[in-house]
């Protein structure tokens, strides 16, 4: 997949229910976590598959609170930038814990 194909966001999972807590500002978008690899997420959005580092401010006012596969994402990316910067994570509705 490339960056110029488009993607539908409901194909990706998105529904009202993410829709009602999103609370992305523009220039934001939204995109899903397809992988993590260190400091280096991989998002599929509206425009296809990206790379992305989360912002500094995301660290500072969510420490511990990383993105994990499967989760939204609010992101800044300008076109023709190589990498976005992720600037908040949404609500997880469901999730898998292991026991501790």
């Amino acid at each position: 997949m490339n960056g110029e194909q488009r993607l539908e966001m409901k194909d990706l999972g998105w529904s009202d229910w993410f829709a009602e807590r999103a609370e992305c500002k523009p220039p934001d978008t939204i995109a899903r976590v397809a992988s993590v690899d260190r400091d280096q997420l991989l998002l599929l959005g509206q425009t296809g598959t990206f790379r992305a580092r989360l912002a500094g401010s995301f660290r500072h006012h969510q420490p511990g609170k990383l993105p994990c596969v499967g989760d939204w994402v609010c992101i800044e990316k300008h076109p023709g930038d190589d990498f976005g910067l992720v600037r908040s994570l949404l609500p997880r509705r469901t999730m898998l814990r292991r026991r501790s």
